[in-house]
């Protein structure tokens, strides 16, 4: 049916982005994502305009053009918000933290990570619980919040190990040592950072 054919077409314009992506041609990855957003504004379900829109302003980030990057991705989210809880917002709001840290904008950038972070602590998937645990506390220490980046690696650690994750644990023990080296804490800096070595 219709509906079919839009979405065989748009994933043929989403194969042909990833290309031009690859081999740096910009604009044209731009160009594809307006076609892509236009057949699904006609015949695509409300998740798949969403897409599009994010990915028009992923094309637009990368082309430098942060505003319409913005534009786009606030369109998603209105979409999407209406959608409920997703892993496509949750990346959503990662991608509008990165637009603004660019812009320098680390209020606006810190609402939007820590809005992905919630959703993601909150959903009922190990992995993405230790994810979103690990990234709060890399975000803390990128923002030079350290007892809090602190807190958030202890916390991580804890989860990790009591949920027998154990992908993030020279990640988790690598932070938390460079929170305790930040804060002046040495020694202990310095068995946390010798304990990640060992597990990686």
């Amino acid at each position: 049916g219709r509906d079919r054919d839009c979405h065989n077409i748009v994933s043929l314009y989403l194969n042909l982005d990833s290309f031009y992506t690859e081999i740096g041609d910009i604009k044209k990855s731009r160009d594809l994502n307006r076609q892509s957003l236009e057949l699904n504004q006609r015949f695509g379900t409300p998740k798949r305009i969403a897409a599009s829109h994010q990915n028009l302003g992923i094309a637009y980030s990368r082309m430098g053009d942060i505003a319409h990057a913005i534009d786009e991705y606030l369109l998603a989210l209105t979409i999407l918000d209406d959608l409920g809880p997703s892993r496509g917002l949750i990346n959503l709001y990662y991608s509008l933290a990165n637009v603004y840290i660019e812009m320098e904008d680390m209020t606006q950038a810190e609402l939007f990570f820590m809005k992905g972070i919630r959703m993601a602590d909150s959903s009922k998937s190990i992995q993405n619980q230790a994810f979103a645990k690990t990234s709060m506390a890399s975000w803390y220490l990128d923002i030079e919040k350290y007892p809090e980046a602190l807190g958030s690696f202890e916390e991580a650690l804890d989860f990790i190990t009591e949920n027998q994750f154990m992908v993030l644990l020279s990640t988790v023990q690598a932070g938390k040592g460079q929170a305790l080296f930040e804060l002046g804490r040495l020694a202990e800096a310095e068995k946390w950072l010798k304990d990640a070595l060992t597990t990686s």
